[in-house]
């Protein structure tokens, strides 16, 4: 092979490179504010959020404090999708605590680029009001 075809091989092989870091740059530009938080495989479905009302026989086990991002990169998100995820990420520690009903218990607390808020949470059984 001479060098004339190696220099050619190696400007393709530069080019291919550039061009999947250029779009994984792209994508990470477009997409500052994507985040999913999704509810645990096991047993953090069976947590349900309730009102404070609707936990009056059940037995409390504790508070929790979650912890989220309220920017992510150079976006604020929104309140609605601050609170669904720290309502998911309190939904995914009930279980683990003995919990399966959890109840908010103090509004969203803003912190600089993190949110958090407190959760009571109630061992209720047969998941009855």
């Amino acid at each position: 092979m001479s060098g004339r075809a190696r220099s050619r091989s190696t400007v393709q092989q530069r080019v291919r490179i550039g061009r999947a870091l250029g779009a994984a740059l792209c994508l990470g530009l477009l997409c500052p504010g994507c985040a999913w938080l999704g509810l645990g495989d096991d047993a953090a479905p069976q947590a349900r959020m309730a009102s404070k009302d609707a936990v009056a026989g059940c037995e409390e086990i504790g508070r929790s404090v979650t912890k989220t991002r309220a920017k992510i990169k150079y976006e604020r998100r929104s309140e609605e999708q601050i609170a669904s995820a720290l309502e998911t990420l309190a939904r995914n520690a009930a279980p683990g605590l003995g919990a399966d009903t959890v109840v908010v218990d103090g509004p969203v607390e803003l912190e600089g680029v993190n949110a958090k808020r407190r959760f009571a949470l109630y061992r209720c059984g047969d998941g009855t009001d």
